[in-house]
């Protein structure tokens, strides 16, 4: 499910290869979908849906799985290797900017409606923090449709 041009780094090639081995062992124990809420913002994993305020935030993949990622480790401080690793499945020398540029437009989504939701704050020097409302974030399985 992945290709790679000539000329390419000799880490790059590593690099996907670790990701394609972490996918296919994933796909195989994958646990079921879940519904994460904290306040207002809701994100299922069945559906494939975020609603904020029951308002539907529209998404690309990659922001679904980032979102999903600070949801399921709410309260934690994730490093960019993290992230990287978590919603990409690449190593660190691989992403450059990558996450910087997805949480800018993530955070940008989530307050499109003009309502403030700074659930993802910067720790300078570290990463990135997921806060969410005061009752924290809640997980529960997502029931068949």
């Amino acid at each position: 499910d992945d290709y790679i041009t000539k000329p390419f780094r000799p880490k790059e090639l590593v690099a996907r290869v670790k990701a394609i081995l972490r996918r296919s062992v994933r796909t195989r124990g994958r646990p079921a979908p879940a519904i994460y809420k904290t306040g207002d913002l809701i994100l299922d994993e069945a559906t494939h849906q975020v609603r904020a305020d029951g308002v539907p935030v529209h998404l690309s993949p990659t922001e679904f799985k980032l979102l999903r990622h600070f949801m399921a480790n709410p309260g934690r401080v994730l490093t960019q290797e993290e992230i990287l690793e978590g919603v990409w499945g690449y190593d660190a020398d691989v992403g450059g900017d990558l996450v910087k540029l997805n949480v800018s437009r993530l955070r940008r989504k989530l307050g499109a409606d003009g309502k403030p939701r700074d659930v993802i704050q910067t720790v300078p020097g570290v990463g990135y923090l997921f806060r969410g409302a005061e009752g924290g974030v809640t997980r529960e399985e997502a029931r068949p449709r």
